[in-house]
């Protein structure tokens, strides 16, 4: 009983880590009207995603849940794995230096002014 109390608490705070990044992606790539529509919908997804995952085990009498349970955890280590490297690899290619081998002083984007400054 105390394995599966422990567990169920490991399942629940994966959870809660999976949302506070969501909250830290979403205020760092919206505008500040959009942040609300945006996380709501994100928490409802998260919620919907919670809800299958634990009825699971309920669909797919044959399996046990441990394994089921255990191979959605290689599933959500691994894409975890794969989204950390797409930030790296994006985080790496902002820090390419320009063509005269001299860093950008200017990071506003080429394509228009961004909001909330003039362009002087």
């Amino acid at each position: 009983m105390a394995e599966a109390v422990l567990w169920q608490g490991l399942i629940g705070l994966s959870f809660m880590m999976v949302r506070a990044g969501s909250d830290v992606t979403i205020l760092k790539a919206m505008s500040s009207r959009m942040v609300g529509r945006v996380r709501s919908n994100v928490d409802a997804a998260i919620g919907l995603v919670a809800v299958l995952i634990y009825l699971l085990p309920s669909l797919v009498p044959g399996v046990p849940a441990r394994h089921i349970f255990l191979g959605l955890a290689c599933l959500f280590a691994c894409a975890s794995c794969g989204i950390v490297w797409m930030q790296w690899r994006r985080s790496k290619a902002e820090d390419v230096p320009c063509r005269d081998d001299h860093a950008n002083p200017d990071p506003r984007p080429l394509a228009g002014p961004i909001e909330g400054r003039t362009n002087t």
